[in-house]
């Protein structure tokens, strides 16, 4: 992983959460984070998802899924593009599952 991409993740940065696209609509997995030492599990799964290619740098698409750094309120400290074909692998070191939640279209204004 390039040191910019190391310098680009925030010193308080303490978890992880992926937003994808399935059929149009936005989709987020749980946010994880890494109980003994977040920033360091962080930049972990990143450096490893970079190692692996699965970061595409210039080759973005706007399919692809996200990977949002995030801070201890919740807010996005910043965010990286994940080839889809990394997406499982991701899934796997995270221990997550395919369930996830589908984000309101409306953005909260009334359903």
């Amino acid at each position: 992983m390039s040191e910019f991409m190391l310098e680009t993740v925030p010193d308080d940065a303490v978890a992880l959460r992926i937003v994808d696209t399935i059929d149009g609509s936005l989709y987020e997995y749980p946010a994880v984070t890494f109980p003994h030492n977040p920033l360091h599990g962080c930049r972990q799964m990143l450096r490893r998802a970079h190692y692996f290619h699965y970061i595409p740098g210039d080759e973005k698409s706007s399919s692809d899924p996200v990977i949002d750094v995030l801070g201890a309120d919740g807010s996005i400290l910043c965010d990286f593009s994940l080839k889809r074909s990394g997406l499982d692998f991701i899934l796997s070191e995270m221990k997550l599952k395919r369930r996830v939640e589908r984000l309101q279209e409306d953005h909260g204004q009334g359903k």
